[in-house]
């Protein structure tokens, strides 16, 4: 068998193997299923064969020689005219964490040795037929395409996808299984409040179940109007969204979310019936921190929504039990930096120094009682704050007297925020719709 070989199908696949017996079961699989493929032992070659080929998909084993899979992906994902083409992961490895650290780079899925015919069949043609879907422009409904059986699945690895088609025929059987599951309950619990934004009744309702049941506060819009509505008036710390919704989308509503300063820092992900890796990079240009297909398991999801909370934590975020907490406001934003001590009720100094401006605010039960910044004081000076999008601050807890700047903390961001937006829409001549 020589190094390159190619088959004669409609859809090429490109595969990257240097196991000559794995690239060999593969490339018989493949073609058997009617695809052309295209493949090579040699790593170092995989970009120059990709650029070459235009394939369809690229299956890239991980553990190779010279040049892993990771470094291929990263090399594919950093070159305009090959990021786009979907890779799924071939590994020996089964632990979460590498399947995580797969995901995060970009990986579109992850196939684990040894696997079965049906196996790599079934998510090789799952990603294509996404493919072909989008090319014959039809529209099938996410719960059509999200009713796809898979075999035995255990609890946690249920896709949530197959859990929503559950919940279409009973609720009381839905998979809820906590094995193994990332530690939420070490998350500060203010950080644990989501906001799902997805018409279909069923899929919210067993989201919403199985986030509440790792302490979560849940609040659930059925379209994107009404999703942008309640994460101005909720102010949740994640935001779960559909791509398919009416009224404003999935893809609308991220882009209205990351224009408004109230909320722009807010990771938002989204769970989408369609898993299409066209629709996976156009999330990810307008500010998603995650595209998830509906296949993904429940275990993984949580996965991923504890690694994007972490970030608030590994700061100091919200820990009365430091001395004083650090961290830099490009991790929630000036507004969310403001929030958490406002939200955890503390009482303290906050100052937050960006080159040779010092901003300072004084907290007593999570409400502005002074701040400064300059020549400005009170409300101007919180105003002028908003407005930074680099910084580091520091928190010290300890009492504080003093009555609240403004009728309330609420109403001192909503103003200044709304003055932000106002004033960064008229120097943008395409202004993002926002709430209200």
């Amino acid at each position: 068998m020589t190094d390159l070989e190619t088959g004669g199908a409609a859809r090429k696949i490109v595969v990257i193997e240097d196991d000559e017996n794995v690239r060999a079961l593969l490339l018989s699989l493949l073609q058997s299923a009617g695809h052309t493929v295209v493949s090579t032992t040699e790593s170092q070659r995989a970009v120059e064969l990709v650029r070459r080929e235009a394939p369809d998909l690229v299956l890239c084993d991980i553990a190779m020689p010279i040049v892993d899979g990771y470094a291929v992906l990263k090399q594919l994902k950093a070159s305009p005219d090959t990021a786009g083409y979907p890779v799924v992961f071939l590994t020996a490895h089964r632990e979460f964490t590498e399947r995580v650290r797969a995901f995060k780079m970009g990986a579109e899925d992850y196939v684990t040795k040894p696997f079965t015919r049906d196996t790599l069949l079934r998510k090789v043609d799952r990603i294509l037929r996404g493919l072909a879907r989008r090319d014959d422009d039809t529209d099938p409904s996410p719960v059509a395409e999200a009713a796809e059986p898979v075999a035995s699945p255990s609890a946690v690895e249920a896709p949530l996808a197959e859990s929503m088609a559950a919940a279409d025929r009973d609720p009381a059987q839905l998979p809820m299984g906590q094995g193994g599951l990332p530690p939420f309950g070490a998350l500060p619990e203010i950080l644990r409040s989501v906001l799902i934004a997805d018409d279909n009744k069923s899929f919210r309702s067993f989201l919403g179940d199985v986030l509440t049941k790792h302490g979560f506060t849940v609040t659930a819009a059925a379209d994107g109007e009404e999703a942008l509505r309640l994460a101005v008036e909720k102010r949740p710390w994640l935001i779960l969204a559909d791509v398919n919704m009416p009224v404003v989308d999935g893809f609308e509503l991220c882009r209205r979310v990351r224009a408004q300063s109230l909320i722009s820092h807010t990771p938002f992900v989204f769970l989408s019936g369609w898993d299409d890796y066209r629709d996976r990079q156009r999330g990810l240009q307008i500010g998603a921190d995650e595209f998830l297909s509906k296949q993904t398991p429940v275990r993984e999801l949580l996965i991923r929504i504890h690694i994007l909370l972490q970030r608030y934590s590994d700061v100091g975020v919200l820990s009365t039990r430091k001395p004083a907490m650090e961290g830099s406001i490009e991790v929630a934003g000036a507004p969310g930096v403001l929030q958490m001590w406002h939200q955890g009720r503390l009482s303290g100094v906050c100052t937050v120094r960006s080159g040779t401006q010092v901003f300072e605010a004084r907290f007593r039960d999570g409400e502005i009682v002074f701040a400064g910044l300059g020549e400005r004081s009170g409300a101007e000076a919180v105003f002028g704050f908003l407005g930074w999008d680099r910084g580091v601050f520091r928190f010290v807890p300890g009492a504080v007297d003093g009555s609240p700047i403004g009728e309330s903390f609420d109403q001192l961001l909503l103003e200044g925020c709304r003055r932000l937006d106002e004033e960064r829409r008229g120097r943008d001549p395409n202004p993002v719709p926002t709430a209200g």
